[in-house]
């Protein structure tokens, strides 16, 4: 099942999924403030560390203890060791949480998979990222202890088509 997550509460979306709050949504808003309150480092630590052990509690779930990348892009400010990085490169799940921290600091961008195809994740800019697994329920619980939003594919495409109906009108 294709799963968006995010720091965003969905309660807050309109009928096209735009999201009605003022928020923060990247790491270069430290400094800023949104909703009368600024973002500090450790706000963004502690959203950051909640996405990566979302993560990492569904590959435990899963029992996967390597995840290959691919479609990897560098943006720079990489350490050293990720020089050697190119497609179908196997991470192990123990540095995994390397790599999310520079993805979600914007210093590269890739996707992951398992060989067996019950996972894959995905990351788009503005602390929305995808995830597919396999339907069960016990996702929402995960996401809930680190304060994760999940959203199906059914609410995803519903509001796909709310935005081509007010497109066409």
């Amino acid at each position: 099942m294709h799963y968006r997550y995010s720091k965003y509460n969905p309660k807050y979306r309109n009928k096209i999924g735009g999201y009605e709050l003022d928020e923060w949504t990247s790491i270069s808003d430290v400094g800023e403030t949104f909703d009368n309150k600024k973002l500090t480092m450790q706000e963004y630590f502690k959203v950051e560390c909640n996405h990566i052990e979302f993560v990492l509690s569904c590959l435990k779930e899963l029992k996967i203890e390597t995840l290959y990348l691919f479609a990897f892009e560098e943006y720079g400010g990489l350490p050293i060791f990720i020089d050697s990085i190119e497609d179908k490169t196997p991470i192990l799940v123990s540095d995994l949480a390397t790599f999310l921290s520079l993805i979600y600091r914007e210093c590269c961008w890739g996707k992951f998979y398992d060989e067996d195809g019950r996972l894959i994740l995905s990351f788009g800019y503005d602390y929305l990222s995808s995830i597919y697994l396999p339907e069960d329920s016990k996702w929402e619980t995960i996401a809930s202890q680190y304060k994760i939003y999940l959203e199906d594919e059914k609410v995803l495409k519903s509001y796909e088509v709310n935005r081509t109906i007010m497109e066409l009108k």
